[in-house]
């Protein structure tokens, strides 16, 4: 954390106030510097009641080309489950995404069960 330019939240501080529900001194900033996504993207991810609106208030707020959405994504389904996730969130991906995901997904599940060796 010491890398961080003595301006720049830690990512701890983005975490811990996100996850936390606690509204930080700065407002959300749209830009890509990691950790503004990342506290943008628990932001959205926490506050959600569903996968879907956790996506897209994300998406509004920094448009599809930002990694917001992207990392909203990821842990609003992992939070809400697959079954949150519908044709219309997985429309725009490019062909054979999402059977790579998916892959993955079963690859690695057994890591995540205590199942590998």
């Amino acid at each position: 954390m010491d890398a961080l330019a003595p301006d720049s939240p830690s990512i701890g501080d983005a975490v811990a106030g996100s996850l936390a529900g606690v509204d930080l001194a700065s407002p959300l900033d749209a830009g890509g510097f990691c950790v503004h996504v990342l506290r943008a993207a628990l932001h959205f991810t926490g506050r959600a009641t569903s996968f879907d609106a956790a996506l897209r208030p994300a998406l509004a707020f920094s448009g599809p080309d930002n990694y917001c959405p992207v990392l909203v994504g990821a842990l609003a389904g992992a939070r809400f489950g697959a079954p949150e996730i519908t044709p219309e969130h997985i429309a725009h991906c490019r062909p054979g995404v999402i059977e790579r995901c998916a892959r993955v997904a079963d690859d690695s599940e057994p890591m995540w069960c205590g199942e590998a060796s």
